[in-house]
């Protein structure tokens, strides 16, 4: 646990240094001035900059042998901080909190950090994620590498970062970022939004941090950062429609338009979240800002570029899995029955976890429903109801917010939030992929049904901080009880792996350690899920990647 805090502290000055890059591109070529610029906002946005480079440099080299361009990243964060140095300090006056706040967050650090600093409670972390990410660290983004393991065509961007920073070349390895983005994010909602100046986003805040996923604090999995980020972006929404800037390609749309878009590469679900820029998109169109609007092109372009490569050289498909973007035929592309399956159990698990996928898969809505509501947890079900009820307060009170443009665009976000939902629930109905927008969606809905009743400026504030204390204080307790019989050793050092049978096996050309906990292994590592017929695509180093081949009859 302390060296778990100790390399948080480290990684602050590397994000921030690169969040004051990205701060002054947007003040100079949008010609936008922040009036409040945030010391965690700045923080994070670096971390999705320092994310960007990570994506591009490692379809070149691997990302964990050698110090040397985490050393380079660092000087150059630490000389923006150096040359705006008047400015951190200016935000770090900024940063204010009540007593309650200040011990709400101070309790929440205890609760990420012993969590973060516990063994993991995510299957796939040793399925995928550590495996995956080892490879990125050892050599990089390697041509066809899916076909050795189907998951590892994900690839999130999410697991590229974790990949730069884990230190893997110290000798220590920290996977946790996790951990690290959540106190950013919690941070700025408890400790960066005026109470006074922003009480709807203020109050906002406070909801969302009620909800700590605490079994993913103890991973890297991408579905934490999707989370978080998301609620993020549409709670920036909420604070332009508080200030009645909708409609304006301000400092606040821009940061939140580059977050987005690196929140496609970290969860491609969350593509359908850019929607909610299409009206402001709109209104510059007629007021014929090209200028902006080229800019936002080229942010978009640059983010994702790196991303669609990353995709090509290690599944042979733009996107993964998406087959219907078919435009190459490398050697090393993956089949298509391997692509049409993990598609399949993205959609096919969260709805039954025992029947096949292609049974699951071929079922019409009216049937796979039922089992689908059946099987989801009681919070989860009271959330889906509550979705259905906002929805239907929203069509009944639909004319009252059409009277103002400021209210038009935000019942087109609100409509935009909605069709998320909805192709979540058709296409991959699994909670961890939308949580961030069902939150804000039905939190919003609460908002305005407080707002007609004249019930939200004293006490709607006062009950959602008596929630947000009861919450913090539930997991709080769970989470010392969770780690009291280990907790010294959390305290003192990192959680150990713990490792299965293992097992050396060989497919062709190509010998690999197969475990159900592959952790930590020899590379290449992988479970028991993989394609039965591959073979290295060179005669020395698995850098030249793997192929498909057919199979033997």
């Amino acid at each position: 646990m302390i060296l778990l805090i100790i390399y948080w502290v480290l990684l602050l000055p590397l994000f921030l240094g690169w969040g004051i890059w990205v701060h002054g591109f947007i003040t100079r070529y949008f010609k936008q001035q922040n009036n409040a610029e945030n010391f965690f906002i700045l923080t994070l946005t670096g971390v999705c900059m320092v994310g960007l480079l990570s994506n591009v440099c490692s379809l070149f080299i691997p990302l964990g042998q050698n110090p040397y361009l985490l050393l380079v990243l660092y000087f150059l964060a630490v000389m923006a901080i150096y040359r705006k140095k008047n400015l951190v300090v200016q935000m770090l006056n900024q940063i204010s909190w009540t007593t309650v706040t200040g011990i709400l967050f101070l309790a929440i650090l205890i609760i990420v950090v012993s969590k973060s600093a516990s063994a993991s409670e995510i299957l796939d972390e040793k399925g995928y994620y550590l495996p995956f990410i080892k490879w990125v660290e050892t050599y990089g983004i390697t041509p066809g590498l899916a076909n050795l393991q189907g998951r590892f065509g994900f690839n999130s961007s999410w697991h590229i970062l974790s990949a730069l920073v884990s230190l893997r070349w110290s000798g220590l390895l920290f996977y946790d970022l996790n951990g690290f983005i959540i106190l950013l994010i919690l941070g700025y909602y408890l400790l960066g939004v005026s109470r006074t100046d922003a009480p709807v986003q203020y109050v906002f805040g406070l909801f969302v941090s009620a909800f700590i996923f605490r079994n993913f604090l103890t991973s890297s999995a991408a579905d934490l950062p999707n989370i978080y980020l998301s609620s993020l972006i549409l709670l920036w929404m909420v604070g332009k429609y508080e200030n009645k800037t909708l409609g304006e390609i301000d400092y606040t749309f821009v940061v939140s338009f580059f977050i987005s878009f690196y929140l496609v590469t970290i969860k491609p679900s969350s593509i359908y979240l850019l929607l909610i820029y299409v009206p402001t998109i709109f209104i510059a169109l007629r007021q014929m800002q090209f200028n902006k609007i080229v800019w936002l092109i080229c942010i978009a372009t640059i983010v994702i570029i790196p991303w669609c490569i990353r995709f090509y050289i290690t599944t042979g498909y733009l996107v993964f899995p998406v087959a219907g973007i078919d435009l190459f035929n490398p050697d090393w592309k993956l089949p298509l029955q391997h692509v049409i399956e993990e598609r399949n159990a993205v959609k096919c698990f969260p709805i039954s976890d025992r029947l096949p996928a292609e049974e699951v898969f071929k079922m019409s809505f009216s049937e796979w429903f039922p089992q689908w509501f059946k099987k989801s947890l009681f919070e989860q079900k009271a959330f889906f109801l509550a979705i259905i009820f906002v929805s239907v307060y929203h069509i009944l009170t639909f004319k009252k917010r059409l009277q103002q443009l400021n209210d038009r665009l935000f019942l087109a976000i609100q409509i935009c939030v909605l069709i998320n939902i909805t192709i979540w629930l058709t296409q991959f109905p699994d909670f961890r992929f939308a949580w961030g927008y069902i939150l804000v969606y039905v939190f919003t809905g609460m908002y305005f049904m407080a707002t007609d009743a004249g019930f939200f400026r004293n006490k709607f504030q006062r009950l959602t901080l008596i929630f947000l204390i009861a919450m913090t204080g539930i997991h709080l307790i769970r989470t010392l009880k969770d780690v009291s019989g280990n907790y010294k050793n959390i305290f003192l050092q990192q959680a150990q792996f713990t490792e299965g049978e293992i097992e050396i096996r060989k497919i062709n050309t190509v010998s690999y350690y197969k475990s159900e906990t592959a952790w930590d292994l020899p590379l290449p590592s992988i479970l028991s899920w993989q394609n039965p017929s591959i073979e290295l695509r060179g005669d020395s180093t698995l850098k030249e990647g793997f192929r498909s081949v057919p199979e033997k009859k």
